[in-house]
């Protein structure tokens, strides 16, 4: 894997980005270094919060796969003193980059922190893909790291620090969750409700210094404010939002239920704007939705596949969409899909295709690692095995989205039309540790059948659209949407 920085999608500040895969795999024997106890099964579950990395995990809901088995539910890199600031923002005011601080801890636990400490070096020790830990002494990391944390430090320090030897990895899409913010993240897988901040998935772009809004859930405090998919914030209350070490938008939008954030964003084509956005628990409304254009054409529009019920609702969809008569085709929109459960995606994909899909890589079942074939039973339901099919893409697809799109088009079953997605389709694997805080590791990625390198280059597309995500709504038109179209009625 490449290890420049790449744009990293993260859900920053307002729920986890959730698109990476969450795969039960092989739990091998654990190392186990001085005290440290044993890394457990990982926890197929959700992904990471503030600014989050869409992590595919598996939605837990017990799934039967077509064998019929159920399924599991799927140094301290310093933060520069100061960054120029982003461009075109004359008049506004924006100060040097700080680093976000979690909300304070009532306690500190030595002993506590020494036990979460060591099944986290764990757990990347035996569970991380990268074998050569993309060229991190890994047991310096024990030697160098341990020792401070016996020595004493704040809850606050122990868990950025661990942030901080998570981004030395710099693989784009594993990353820490402090127990403050943990289980508001639990919140929101469960029930749809979480922790606070304005709603919107953030990847970070650290050649232009701002964060490209994937997502913006309606509802949310950053689309009540006119924040949409497609926009770029630049600085939150004066501070740059970009970025990480490893291009990973900072975490100022997080914050306390009732708090408000100045925003400085712009939309594609439009004046820099600065608005106050109001933080709350984030809800994930409108994640998917559907209709007939076009005479007799359908659209599904999936924004993630991280909310339970996508599934269901997808099939009440495209039941609805084809009773009395069966569409003549089918637009599927991921533009704005963070990613997300990775059996939700999967169970979805079932109704288009069968077969030899692609392959997973296992870097634990040989020491060279071994490609494992994933094999697909379609389930058919009213003509969806057959219906012509138009993927719609863009900079913002990202993890799962990306895998779902990239799979139908490998094996022809679908066209792309838009433009080159995000590239960060490993899977991760949730951890929990014992202080209630989780990690979350790559620990697994997808070979494509055509054996193109999405995780560098982003799908390949069949239809370049020149129009940029984000400029649909001033331009009036949706140049991606009338392609695919065109392909349809031909």
């Amino acid at each position: 894997m490449s290890h420049k920085i790449k744009n990293i999608f993260r859900l920053a500040l307002v729920f986890a980005c959730f698109g990476c895969g969450l795969l039960t795999l092989d739990d091998p024997e654990p190392r186990v270094r001085d005290d440290s106890s044993p890394i457990t099964e990982p926890e197929q579950a959700p992904a990471n919060p503030d600014p989050v990395n869409d992590q595919d995990e598996d939605d837990g809901d017990g799934e039967v796969d077509s064998a019929g088995q159920e399924q599991p539910e799927a140094t301290n890199t310093p933060i520069p003193p100061k960054a120029e600031p982003p461009a075109d923002v004359s008049g506004f005011e924006i100060g040097p980059v700080v680093t976000p601080t979690y909300f304070p801890a009532a306690y500190t636990d030595t002993s506590l922190q020494l036990e979460t400490f060591d099944v986290f070096w764990n757990a990347v020790n035996d569970e991380y893909l990268y074998r050569d830990f993309n060229g991190v002494d890994w047991d310096g990391v024990y030697d160098e790291y341990r020792p401070q944390v016996k020595a004493g430090m704040s809850n606050p320090d122990f868990w950025n620090m661990l942030t901080n030897l998570v981004y030395q990895l710099d693989d784009e899409h594993s990353y820490f969750v402090p127990t403050d913010n943990a289980e508001g993240i639990r919140d929101l897988m469960r029930s749809g409700v979480g922790y606070s901040g304005v709603g919107v998935a953030l990847i970070g772009r650290p050649d232009q210094q701002d964060a490209l809004v994937g997502w913006s859930i309606p509802g949310n405090g950053a689309h009540n404010a006119g924040i949409r998919s497609g926009d770029r914030i630049l600085a939150v209350d004066g501070h740059p939002i970009c970025c990480h070490p490893n291009g990973e938008p900072f975490g100022f939008l997080l914050g306390a239920d009732g708090s408000s954030a100045e925003v400085i964003y712009q939309t594609p084509g439009q004046p820099v704007e600065a608005v106050q956005v109001q933080r709350a628990p984030i809800e994930l409304n409108d994640t998917i939705s559907g209709k007939t254009i076009d005479g007799n054409i359908g659209y599904i529009q999936i924004n993630t596949f991280l909310a339970r019920g996508v599934r269901e609702e997808f099939e009440t969809i495209w039941t609805e969409m084809n009773t009395p008569n069966r569409v003549d085709g089918l637009i599927i929109d991921l533009r704005a899909n963070t990613g997300g459960f990775v059996f939700t995606a999967d169970l979805i994909m079932y109704k288009f295709a069968t077969g030899t899909l692609h392959y997973n890589f296992d870097a634990y079942e040989k020491d060279d690692g071994r490609l494992l074939p994933m094999n697909f039973s379609g389930d058919d339901l009213l003509g969806s095995q057959t219906v012509p099919l138009v993927i719609l893409v863009s900079e913002a697809t990202n993890s799962r989205g990306e895998v779902f799109a990239g799979i139908l088009r490998d094996i022809g079953r679908a066209e792309l039309v838009g433009r080159p997605t995000n590239g960060n389709i490993e899977t991760i694997s949730l951890f929990d540790l014992p202080d209630g805080s989780f990690v979350y590791l790559a620990t697994d990625s997808l070979i494509p059948l055509s054996e193109d390198d999405w995780e560098e280059n982003g799908l390949t597309i069949d239809h370049f659209i020149e129009q940029r995500f984000g400029e649909i709504e001033a331009d009036g038109r949706d140049d991606a949407l009338e392609k695919a179209l065109d392909i349809l009625r031909n």
